[in-house]
């Protein structure tokens, strides 16, 4: 059952994210420029959190966890720092809970080796979003976030950091929403895989 939690609440946070985004996306003059800046940062801190669920993962000792949760969250708090919010810190302070929460309630080593195989597969797939993204920008479709409006709502002269997600964050969200889904379809089919073996390892069963 603790399984079945962990995937929900996995597949949940992430399609909020989705829904999020694809609307900002196509709606961001709904939106504060703020958010726009948030979710297009948001992709490079998932750099550390992709990073922190390695070494959280392969450390099951309370105090290794709390240990990672604060080294990475001083680097979360200098992300934070350069934004007009703190939808960063947010975001972290949810990961490490969802993260730590399904360890706490289950800490058995089919548990432990599934968060640990999760972790392993953010590290490509990460990597593939952007590249899928970067290698040709052009073919990102902008939306409403076209150069025009983020020349005229002053979106870009409100910037002040630099870099490709936030001064084009049309790449970061495109490479959002390819990091996200695949996360969702590699939670169905790893919690797919649980159950498949879960039945095959029960005891046969007589009714007579």
């Amino acid at each position: 059952m603790s399984r079945l939690i962990s995937a929900l609440i996995i597949v949940t946070g992430y399609s909020i994210l989705i829904h999020e985004i694809w609307f900002v996306w196509h709606q961001p003059e709904l939106v504060t420029h703020s958010v726009i800046l948030s979710i297009a940062v948001l992709m490079a801190f998932e750099f550390i959190l992709v990073h922190s669920g390695i070494f959280m993962s392969f450390f099951t000792q309370r105090r290794a966890w709390l240990f990672f949760a604060a080294f990475y969250g001083l680097f979360a708090w200098i992300f934070n720092a350069a934004m007009p919010n703190n939808i960063v810190l947010y975001v972290y302070a949810a990961v490490v809970f969802t993260r730590m929460g399904v360890l706490l309630f289950d800490q058995s080593e089919e548990q432990v080796w599934q968060a640990r195989k999760s972790s392993i597969v953010g590290v490509p797939l990460y990597i593939l979003s952007i590249a899928a993204v970067l290698i040709d920008q052009t073919m990102v479709p902008d939306f409403g976030l076209t150069q025009q409006y983020l020349t005229e709502s002053g979106y870009l002269d409100s910037l002040n950091i630099t870099g490709v997600f936030p001064e084009i964050p049309k790449t970061a969200f495109a490479a959002s929403l390819i990091y996200y889904f695949g996360l969702i379809i590699w939670e169905f089919y790893s919690t797919y895989q649980w159950f498949k073996k879960k039945k095959n390892t029960l005891p046969l069963q007589r009714f007579y």
